[in-house]
């Protein structure tokens, strides 16, 4: 019962989606898109023209992914300080989100225990809407 989810995507690179994976229990996110992201902009030519000219600073690649860190780091704090949540651990798991748009068989079918004073879309209109998850409407 005591388990850690550590959530591997490519679809995090904002605080905003770091927040909301740690609200409904992930206790880490690895970012690799966002990871991968950094270091390709970091090996362009024109990156390394902009470092040369001093209109970046000269970073090295291990020095842009702790920028990035750090900055999603940073947004976390602000997220937590604007509703008053002093620690990390205080918000993990706490689910303080209210669902928009989506129907209650939907929301207790995968976000469980989040409230929601409106209804929504269900499962297959779902599918509908997002042709391109690959759920067919049935």
């Amino acid at each position: 019962m005591n388990t850690g989810i550590i959530i591997e995507t490519g679809g995090a690179w904002t605080t905003h989606h770091f927040a909301s994976l740690i609200g409904y229990g992930a206790h880490a996110v690895y970012p690799y898109l966002a990871i991968e992201s950094t270091k390709q902009w970091y090996e362009l030519d024109v990156t390394a023209k902009k470092m040369a000219a001093g209109k970046l600073d000269d970073l090295t690649i291990t020095g842009c992914l702790d920028n990035y860190q750090l900055a999603i780091e940073n947004g976390l704090l602000k997220i937590l300080s604007k509703i008053g949540i002093s620690l990390l651990s205080s918000y993990h798991g706490a689910q303080i989100f209210e669902a928009i748009g989506l129907h209650p068989t939907l929301i207790e079918k995968g976000f469980k225990g989040t409230t929601s004073r409106i209804g929504g879309l269900t499962l297959p209109q779902l599918a509908i809407e997002t042709p391109r998850c690959g759920l067919s409407p049935p």
